[in-house]
């Protein structure tokens, strides 16, 4: 005698049950299976096919949940959504009753294998869907999910499968889908901005897409009517929902699409959602239409935002300004000129506009080297007038950048047009300064400071010295400078912490002398901080030349801090005014003020002065490093 499929399923459930046992629990589980087999007559307990093996023996069922196995089966069709079909793997039938008229929903989520589900209008028949993986089961789950239409009263025979010949225990469960309220575009939710959730499991197919390609490219719809709240350009995207979503835009139901994405690359984990940006005019609809990929389906998440029209958008609303840093957006922005430096011709689109009055006559720098976009820059002498200067890509704001440029005669009083668009229509936060170069370019011009705080940019600035410490070898670029003469003798602290770019530090003695210091990035300024800052012993009457500059040639704007603390002296690592971790504190603790006398007599070149004689300890001749060794354990004389 064979055994039933119920019993079957139960030893298939006793395999599972020992294979999580330890191992000596497995012996006994096994021992006992042995037992109670071998006490049975011969052949009473051989493995028979279950009794819905072949189509003609499917089990007649409704909807609900069933389990059964397909341990023992034969191979009695193949699926489309496998390789090769694979007739051979072991599979079991169903005939299934629709109820009422809707989308069934068949899945095999909770099996114990990787199951193959596909249904057919008959033995033999059209195949109406298929599915190997679905991962409405979970996240990479092997099991199975189909949606079809079903129509009340019919008959469908429904048949799972092991892939590549997997056998184990079937969980199937068939339900009947309501369709959702927004099933039909007719029936689309009027909606502004915002987001807003829903699902597509039920829905039919109302319409076509462009996108997401062909024949099951775009199934399962479901509809909102979007009403813009203002004027400009609404991007709305399906980032979380729950499966591969193609989006489209409409003027009208069954009217012109404005806009179709199947998958945007950035959205999610998978990329497999869906971003539009579509032209928006307050109160006219637009309606969006999000439907499954291959007629997939499941929960949804839209969200839309819009971008109203800047307020410069057009050259005759140009935004007046004078020198200085400005801010605005080129998103929802229309197109009013071209330009004529785009690299590979293009003119740029996508613009916004200032009217730059100088304040000085000279040259002046215009760039865009902080902005977010792609920029192209050119300049006008009025509103569709002739081109002045224009720029696509500066080095000067960094090497490889794609941000923008150029230096401009003008003249004080005397207005010219500024025109920022994004190559190839790209959007985003502008940031343009306008001003004259810098004038601390060269370590030669460098600024006179003392302690206090000292703005400035590097931006359009060479490159004019060098350090030590930047990652990768890198010295920094695009450099600016600052001569700074402390009023006392101390410890100074300079930080660049309140800069906008990724800033090498550092400061030597004159012009092409030796480097006192250097640091890239601290984290005194934050924690993964890209700004600078280091501590310096100094003297009151010696000059300190302090380079700011880019790290892989970043440009924007500088804050140079520089505040002194009181002198100390200095015993090996330690001070000897309190607080030393040894007790053996030499007798002749040397002053910060001497430590930075010595870093100046160090990098002097040539016969010892007078001035640095007495730093000589070792003795022999030269100010060096085993003299600098002797200093700092205070040591005084030979």
């Amino acid at each position: 005698m064979f055994l039933s499929s119920t019993a079957l399923s139960i030893v298939v459930r006793l395999r599972h049950r020992v294979s999580a046992q330890p191992p000596r629990a497995a012996r006994a589980w096994l021992a006992a299976i042995v037992a109670v087999v071998g006490s049975a007559p011969s052949g009473a307990w051989a493995l028979g096919p279950p009794s819905n093996d072949t189509c003609g023996t499917a089990i007649q069922i409704s909807e609900g949940a069933f389990v059964g196995t397909n341990a023992g089966a034969g191979g009695d069709g193949a699926a489309s959504c496998v390789p090769g079909g694979q007739p051979a793997s072991p599979d079991v039938w169903w005939q299934y009753t629709a109820s009422s008229t809707a989308t069934a929903l068949i899945e095999t989520c909770g099996s114990d294998f990787d199951t193959v589900v596909n249904v057919f209008d008959a033995c033999g028949g059209a195949e109406l869907a298929c599915d190997d993986d679905d991962d409405a089961c979970g996240l990479d789950s092997r099991q199975s999910r189909i949606m079809f239409t079903a129509q009340q009263g019919g008959t469908y025979w429904v048949r799972v499968a092991g892939y590549s010949g997997e056998v184990g225990e079937i969980r199937l469960r068939i339900a009947l889908l309501p369709p959702p309220a927004n099933d039909d575009c007719a029936d689309a939710p009027p909606v502004s901005e915002g987001t807003f959730f829903g699902t597509s499991l039920g829905a039919s197919t109302d319409a076509t897409a462009s996108c997401g390609g062909v024949d099951l490219g775009s199934l399962r719809d479901v509809w909102w009517r979007y009403v813009p709240s203002g004027s400009g350009t609404a991007e709305i995207d399906t980032c979380g929902s729950g499966f591969d979503t193609v989006l489209s835009a409409y003027d009208s139901c069954g009217g012109a699409e404005l806009a179709c994405n199947d998958d945007e690359g950035q959205c999610g984990a998978t990329g497999t959602q869906s971003r539009v940006i579509v032209p928006a005019v307050q109160g006219q609809p637009v309606w969006v239409r999000v439907a499954g990929f291959e007629g997939d389906a499941g929960s949804v998440t839209l969200t839309i935002v819009l971008s109203t029209v800047p307020a410069s958008d057009r050259c005759v609303d140009a935004q007046v300004v004078g020198e200085g840093t400005f801010v605005g957006t080129n998103a929802a922005a229309s197109t009013d000129d071209v330009a004529s430096c785009g690299f590979d011709g293009e003119p740029g689109s996508r613009d916004v506009w200032w009217r730059y009055i100088p304040a000085f006559t000279g040259t002046a720098l215009v760039a865009t080297c902080s902005s977010a976009p792609d920029t192209i820059v050119s300049v006008l002498d009025d509103c569709g007038g002739a081109e002045l200067a224009c720029n696509d890509d500066s080095d000067a704001c960094g090497d490889d950048s794609v941000q923008s440029l150029l230096y401009l005669p003008v003249s004080t009083g005397s207005p010219v047009l500024i025109r920022v668009a994004g190559y190839e229509g790209d959007t985003g936060t502008i940031r343009l300064y306008i001003g004259p170069p810098p004038g601390n370019d060269r370590c030669s011009a460098a600024t006179p400071v003392a302690e206090g705080t000292h703005r400035g940019t590097n931006i359009g600035s060479d490159t004019d010295g060098l350090a030590s410490c930047g990652a990768f070898g890198d010295a920094g670029a695009h450099d600016i400078w600052w001569r700074y003469t402390p009023t006392a003798d101390g410890l100074a602290t300079l930080e660049t912490c309140a800069s906008g770019f990724d800033t090498v530090l550092s400061a030597q003695a004159g012009c092409g002398g030796a480097e006192l210091g250097c640091d890239e990035d601290s984290e005194s300024c934050g924690p993964g901080s890209t700004r600078s800052r280091m501590q310096l012993p100094v003297r009151a009457d010696m000059d300190y030349l302090v380079r700011v500059a880019g790290f892989a040639g970043e440009a924007g704007a500088a804050d140079l801090a520089i505040s002194l603390g009181p002198a100390a002296t200095l015993c090996g690592d330690f001070t000897c005014n309190g607080g030393e971790r040894w007790s053996g504190c030499p007798r002749d603790c040397r002053s910060l003020a001497e430590v930075a006398e010595f870093q100046l007599c160090f990098s002097h070149d040539g016969p010892l002065s007078d001035e640095c004689r007495y730093l000589d300890l070792a003795p022999n001749g030269a100010i060096d490093l085993a003299d600098f060794v002797r200093m700092m354990l205070g040591y005084s004389g030979p």
